[in-house]
């Protein structure tokens, strides 16, 4: 059976994974909050959902919490509809593919909305069999259900089935999930990549040197 490829977008298709550190910054300065870099430099490694709780205990703030992800939607999803740069060699592997008749798809955690624009604005949004969601599944990527529900929509087996991912967690997820998964570095984890490199079934810098790697029957895909 051939092989299938579940991508996660953030980060492994597109570099937009700084946005979102961008963006919170952005917001609370909408919101009359004026931080200091050292203020800044201490939220910077805060997650993004635990981003609120972290401020208000570092700052005895009361920042508005359902509001403050209201405007970080809102102007996420500006940046959405304008594109992001796409990961380097990207599009020669997905010609690749294309030429060997491997179907793939995109599993994200971000919205779905945010999917489609960005990859509407870059002209890409058919060449994908499909986008799901953790939204969609009711679970995030701490669990493989995405993954194994993108299998399931597939119609292909665990086990022909390549998971991309940037992100830790969600590289040992997929791999706990019995999937071979291929870890691709992002500025955003470059503290987690040796971790990332030891999880991961394999691990590329970009999509040229996996094209590298194919070329030298290092990984195949068929």
């Amino acid at each position: 059976m051939k092989n299938t490829v579940v991508f996660d977008m953030d980060g492994t298709l597109i570099d937009s994974m700084g946005i979102f550190k961008r963006v919170r910054f952005e917001v609370l300065e909408d919101m009359g909050y004026h931080l200091t870099d050292e203020q800044i430099e201490e939220l910077n490694g805060v997650s993004h959902w635990q981003f609120p709780d972290k401020f208000n205990e570092l700052f005895n703030e009361a920042l508005d919490e359902s509001e403050f992800f209201h405007l970080i939607n809102t102007q996420v999803r500006i940046y959405y509809r304008n594109g992001f740069p796409l990961k380097k060699g990207l599009l020669r592997f997905l010609d690749y593919m294309d030429e060997k008749g491997i179907k793939y798809c995109v599993a994200t955690a971000s919205k779905n909305i945010d999917a489609i624009s960005t990859f509407k604005k870059l002209g890409m949004l058919k060449r994908f069999e499909f986008i799901i969601t953790t939204n969609d599944v009711g679970r995030g990527k701490e669990y493989p259900t995405i993954y194994k529900e993108a299998a399931i929509m597939f119609g292909s087996q665990i086990k022909d089935t390549y998971v991309f991912e940037d992100a830790l967690y969600a590289v040992k997820s997929a791999k706990a999930g019995g999937f071979k998964v291929v870890g691709i570095a992002d500025e955003s984890f470059a503290k987690y990549e040796q971790e990332v490199r030891e999880a991961a079934d394999y691990f590329i810098e970009d999509y040229d040197q996996l094209m590298d790697m194919i070329e030298a029957k290092e990984i195949v895909f068929e």
